[in-house]
């Protein structure tokens, strides 16, 4: 008999589309006994070589086993030029590894804008300076607002910005809408910061 959150799994598993594309519930693997969630971990390990939507539920599963199968891809996407952003994050958060940060950092030019958002995601777990620079030339390239603020709150997480009020006025005053502005105001902020 099989478990209900095995269940649930499969369900999320067989899906396409926009289901399969909003990824697993990893509240799923917690529900499942042990050879389940072993079983679920091989049925994903076999998605990742059409998928990147098993990267967050692999590592979720076993952290330590999801990286070598992460580094295997990796090596295997290299050869085609084919490397997805999301995988070299989470091998960064496997192995700390500056190839890993440059490789994930130069993605930037390359990311569609549907997958910027997630990228600003990736680039908060990148404890890189060079990250916090992606971030800033987001802040000041992006002509969607959405994006610019969502990296500007991103920066302001890795710049230790924890106050809200302070946080919504370093936001608000680094995503004007004029880019020479928010080039002048994030340098005044970034600079303001480093005299604390």
């Amino acid at each position: 008999m099989k478990s209900i959150g095995f269940e649930k799994f499969l369900q999320e598993f067989n899906s396409s589309g926009k289901e399969k594309i909003d990824g697993y519930t990893h509240g799923h693997f917690d529900q499942m006994t042990n050879p389940e969630r072993n079983h679920a971990f091989q049925l994903l390990s076999q998605e990742l070589k059409q998928s990147a939507v098993a990267i967050d539920p692999l590592f979720y599963i076993d952290k330590l086993e999801a990286c070598t199968i992460f580094e295997d891809k990796y090596l295997t996407d290299k050869k085609t030029g084919n490397v997805n952003f999301h995988l070299i994050a989470k091998l960064w958060l496997c192995q700390k590894s500056d190839i890993y940060a440059e490789e994930f950092l130069q993605c930037y030019d390359s990311v569609s804008e549907y997958s910027l958002i997630a990228y600003i995601n990736d680039a908060a777990t990148i404890d890189h300076q060079k990250s916090n620079d992606v971030l800033a030339k987001i802040i000041v390239d992006s002509e969607k607002e959405y994006v610019r603020r969502h990296a500007a709150k991103t920066l302001a997480l890795k710049m230790e910005i924890t106050d809200e009020v302070e946080k919504r006025q370093f936001v608000n005053s680094v995503t004007v809408e004029n880019s020479h502005d928010r080039k002048l105001a994030l340098a005044k902020e970034i600079e303001k910061r480093r005299k604390i």
